[in-house]
């Protein structure tokens, strides 16, 4: 196929699970490209028989050791078996995300099999990745997240991809090293990937902001108007992980300023919250998401994008490590954008004897640097789709 046969970008997103930030990630990905004119399609891929790892020595020492701690984590850590309530929140969640992609999604379009995807990459001017964790160590034996399955003349672009980890095993340099060298357009989310990324090839990748912090707080309210999801006067607490101090902390909060507890409900693990929570709420659409924190006086979570969108909303927010059986700790995502917008003070490392800072965040300061990171982070996103 000919360069003038070609439009748009494929999309290789993380859209197809309940999280609202990996649904709202997807959702500004989408938006901001189509702003530009650019006509995208979601890929919804799926593997069949094929092409999940790229096999070499390598790939044998990696799915070994994960194997082995996915044994072991399964035969020696604790299981825990989930209420009738969260097994029905869950199944709610679910089809709650799937309503979301239906309303805020399209032209997602499924691809049964790897020479179904790359037949379709051939329609392409470029396929993009990004932005959420999708770049661990073994997307290195990996040809879709890689962005390996595109052919000579289709331009492989990186946004704001996350590698979710401190450093890539040694063994995984060299698969690493020939699909990174093949992306035309190399950006990551945090500091981390760039070190990562640097080691292993010598590139100087862009550092990035997440999708969601391209689209501006107005232009937010715009997209999602601000409704009242409960009454007024609440701490909003939003954990994924089972962080117990952390919750008894936002219950401390709550009680010195007379506010009630509200939550929503996990969907990734089953603790009790009535432990700290006054309201429990299930059910809620990633738009109720934003607007719960919209209208909070106050936001602790242990979630990324629920930082983030505290951060848009220009609201008092304290955010801490999440802690999840059965899944390595991803921290450096919280630690590099503390340390951009310079709110370390307000990571939560230890619940039992934290001070709470009274002194509201600048976001005077704050916002100034969103506005230039977004403005840099949009630059980069011009030049690396220009053309398609």
């Amino acid at each position: 196929m000919n360069d003038k046969e070609r439009r748009g970008i494929g999309l290789c997103l993380a859209f197809k699970g309940a999280n609202y930030g990996a649904l709202l990630q997807s959702f500004a990905t989408q938006y901001e490209l189509e702003k530009r004119g650019i006509y995208t399609e979601i890929l919804d891929y799926t593997r069949g028989k094929t092409n999940k790892y790229i096999f070499s020595p390598e790939a044998f020492v990696f799915l070994a050791v994960k194997k082995l701690y996915l044994t072991f984590d399964t035969k020696f850590g604790q299981k825990v078996v989930p209420d009738e309530l969260h097994v029905i929140n869950k199944k709610g969640r679910n089809e709650i995300a799937d309503d979301f992609r239906h309303r805020r999604l399209h032209n997602i379009v499924q691809l049964n099999g790897y020479d179904a995807l790359v037949e379709r990459a051939k329609t392409y001017n470029a396929v993009m990745v990004g932005s959420d964790q999708l770049w661990p160590p073994d997307v290195s034996f990996s040809n879709y997240l890689s962005l390996m399955f595109a052919p000579e003349g289709v331009r492989r672009i990186s946004y704001a991809t996350s590698t979710g980890v401190e450093k890539y095993p040694w063994f995984v340099y060299r698969q690493a090293r020939k699909f990174l060298n093949k992306i035309d357009y190399l950006s990551v989310r945090e500091q981390k990937g760039y070190e990562i990324i640097k080691k292993i090839t010598g590139r100087d990748a862009k550092i990035v902001c997440d999708p969601t912090y391209l689209i501006s707080k107005e232009e937010w309210e715009k997209l999602i108007p601000n409704e009242q999801v409960t009454k007024k006067g609440y701490v909003f607490g939003f954990f994924l992980g089972c962080n117990a101090k952390m919750k008894a902390l936002v219950r401390k909060y709550a009680d010195l300023h007379n506010l009630r507890v509200v939550c929503i409900l996990s969907n990734e693990v089953s603790e009790d919250d009535t432990i700290y929570a006054d309201e429990i709420l299930t059910g809620q659409t990633p738009e109720d998401f934003i607007n719960l924190i919209r209208n909070a006086e106050c936001v602790f979570t242990d979630s990324f994008h629920a930082f983030t969108f505290s951060v848009i909303n220009e609201k008092e927010v304290y955010v801490s490590y999440r802690v999840k059986k059965g899944v390595r700790p991803r921290n450096q995502r919280i630690d590099n954008i503390v340390a951009k917008f310079g709110v370390q003070n307000r990571l939560v490392k230890d619940p039992d004897n934290y001070v709470f800072d009274e002194n509201p965040i600048d976001y005077g300061r704050v916002t100034e640097i969103v506005k230039n990171f977004s403005k840099e982070s949009a630059e980069f996103l011009d030049s690396a789709t220009k053309g398609c």
